[in-house]
């Protein structure tokens, strides 16, 4: 679940119930601000206690648009927030994450589909550190055989592998998505089967701008994770665990 809070709250008020990460004397947080029937998501950081910024113009279209959870690399400073859309997020539209999604795997709501607004998918951006500002988004959504895009409902678990990219394990509708951005065939006994844990294992490079593998149970093609690329760090966002923390120091906290 997501949390509403603003602009003008605490830093106590906010950590207290939002998704919050504390990196030394740094603290981000996201969640979303309610307008009307509307939900905008919402970025801030404090430094000491004290706010640093705060961003409410990462998407201000009539899309239900809302700030999960973030993810922070403290060794090499990279931060990452997760976020969701149920449609209306256009090619290169100045007012939501598009407009930096331009050449990513997905650079729209409905990229690579034929349509079909309302299910929830998930954004991830990459965003600086230092002044808020988005650097790079994706948008990753299942999709259903007619085409249409289909709900990536859940964030199981994250983590880098051994080849600097970035894994995450998903729970999708059917189907999850190939490489190429196309559907995958399925087996949907064996698709769902997983009950609340990831059905769909997903790798991205950093700059977000390509798949390099895609697996899902009972599905094909496999395009599953190469036996040289192992998961060198993990957090298991199901259970609050992190698997294999060696190697590279995830700072998290996610609430769906």
């Amino acid at each position: 679940r997501a949390t509403t809070f603003n602009c003008n709250e605490t830093l106590a008020v906010v950590r207290a119930k939002a998704a919050c990460i504390t990196v030394g004397v740094d603290t981000y947080c996201n969640g979303y601000q309610q307008f009307g029937i509307n939900k905008n998501p919402i970025f801030r950081k404090w430094t000491n206690g004290v706010p640093t910024w705060c961003k409410t113009d990462y998407e201000t279209t009539n899309d239900d648009g809302t700030g999960h959870g973030l993810l922070f690399n403290n060794v090499t400073n990279e931060l990452w927030g997760f976020f969701s859309s149920t449609g209306s997020q256009l090619t290169a539209n100045t007012t939501d994450f598009s407009r930096v999604a331009n050449g990513t795997w997905l650079k729209s709501y409905s990229d690579a589909s034929t349509g079909g607004g309302g299910s929830k998918i998930m954004v991830i951006a990459k965003v600086d550190p230092a002044i808020g500002a988005l650097i790079r988004a994706t948008f990753v959504s299942a999709r259903l055989s007619s085409g249409k895009v289909n709900s990536v409902s859940n964030l199981v678990a994250a983590g880098e592998t051994n080849t600097n990219r970035l894994v995450f394990g998903l729970k999708a509708a059917f189907s999850a998505r190939n490489i190429n951005k196309s559907s995958k065939t399925c087996n949907s006994t064996i698709y769902y089967a997983t009950g609340p844990l990831w059905n769909w294992e997903l790798s991205l490079n950093k700059n977000l701008t390509g798949a390099s593998y895609s697996c899902a149970p009972g599905c094909t093609p496999e395009e599953c994770r190469p036996s040289n690329v192992t998961v060198t760090s993990c957090v298991n966002y199901f259970n609050g665990t992190v698997l294999n923390p060696s190697g590279w120091n995830w700072l998290t906290r996610l609430l769906l």
